[in-house]
């Protein structure tokens, strides 16, 4: 398996151009079989994959949690879709609200701007129609600059306060946000703050670099990956990516611990089972084809492995030792939803008695559709 690293620049912007440099390599050489990541989802990156896609290379995505996208064809997404996110917030206000319905919310959006982000407009829609909030209000921010601001004045002028609020933005507003809430009065009552997958990036706390939380807000996140449970029965010496990681890289190094900053988000993890699930794909293929065999036992014609002979494994691939926990395509439907079995849990964020900030998974279940331990799956209808 060879890698090649493709730099699609800050916020996607130059997809397009790198799609251009790998069809262009394509066309000559049949060895590329397709291609690992394509994380973001803006704009630039659905025109990069819908490219990849008609072209028939396999694109194995991180993190991208697209609606549409599981609907094309080759394309595998490692990570759940908004809309999936947003079925799994009902846990949170089944917990909080006690069955009661939310009476006033505040959704907050980021508009699309230069970055030309397609993310939070996407959830923010499938929340609210998820949730169907008595009264709602939206706000659609430009970044962190304007977003205290217009928090604050919503806040404000609220007829009712709010009950909710769900934060369809990225990590680096949050600080934002909290600070746009509390100015504005919204965290005097009780608040509960509901936001997506981003939010594994975020440290809750009191330290220099840490968001705090207002004791009367709770936070409830989505996450692709939940660390903690990896790392369970000494799980950082049994997962090869994590043995991987600590050896070669000197990340979790002596132990992996909960808050390890480059492993927390899960991003890295499911970075290495994009690539890892394109390598296992072309040997299976290799072996198919009956490359590692001389004489008639060869499939007739066959030279290489190709994209098309990838794509036909990957439809039928599964594996039960993938970093995230097990990896099945084999079942995946290929509509506006997406697959039913890619990993996701709710997290809760609140303070305990000693004012430190505590996560607790509420429901979800692991990569593959494996049951979480201890937990009931999160809402999926």
């Amino acid at each position: 398996m060879r890698l090649l690293p493709a730099n699609t620049g800050q916020d996607m912007k130059f997809a397009d151009e790198m799609v251009d440099r790998v069809l262009h390599l394509a066309r000559t050489d049949p060895t590329l079989v397709g291609v690992a990541g394509m994380g973001r989802n803006t704009a630039y990156s659905q025109t990069a994959i819908t490219r990849l896609a008609n072209a028939g290379l396999a694109v194995l995505s991180t993190v991208n949690s697209s609606d549409q996208h599981p609907g094309l064809p080759g394309y595998y997404g490692l990570a759940a879709t908004d809309h999936q996110e947003a079925l799994a917030t009902q846990a949170a206000v089944r917990r909080e609200l006690r069955g009661r319905p939310v009476a006033n919310a505040l959704v907050v959006q980021r508009a699309p701007g230069p970055s030309r982000d397609a993310y939070s407009k996407e959830i923010a829609d499938d929340v609210t129609a998820v949730l169907r909030p008595r009264d709602s209000e939206r706000v659609v921010y430009q970044g962190a600059g304007d977003l205290a601001g217009q928090l604050q004045s919503a806040c404000e002028k609220a007829r009712t306060p709010f009950t909710l609020v769900y934060f369809a933005g990225r990590a680096e507003d949050m600080n934002a946000l909290m600070t746009g809430l509390a100015d504005g009065g919204c965290t005097r009552r009780r608040l509960v703050l509901v936001t997506g997958d981003d939010m594994t990036k975020v440290r809750f706390g009191s330290g220099s670099l840490d968001i705090p939380i207002p004791e009367t807000v709770t936070v409830y996140h989505t996450a692709f990956v939940h660390l903690p449970t990896l790392l369970r029965g000494n799980g950082d010496r049994t997962n090869r990516f994590l043995i991987l990681a600590r050896n070669e890289l000197g990340v979790g190094r002596p132990r992996a611990s909960p808050d390890d900053p480059l492993l927390a988000d899960g991003q890295m993890a499911l970075t290495y089972d994009a690539t890892a699930v394109l390598a296992q794909a072309a040997q299976r293929a290799f072996t198919t084809l009956g490359l590692n065999r001389a004489g008639p036992h060869r499939v007739a014609g066959s030279a290489s492995v190709t994209s098309g002979s990838v794509l036909l494994e990957l439809a039928r691939f599964s594996t039960l030792t993938a970093a995230t926990g097990a990896i099945d395509f084999t079942r995946d439907a290929r509509g506006p939803d997406g697959p039913k079995n890619r990993g996701l849990a709710l997290v809760r964020v609140a303070l305990d008695g000693s004012g430190r900030a505590v996560s607790t998974p509420v429901c979800g279940r692991l990569s593959g559709g494996k049951p979480f331990p201890g937990l009931s799956p999160c809402p999926a209808r």
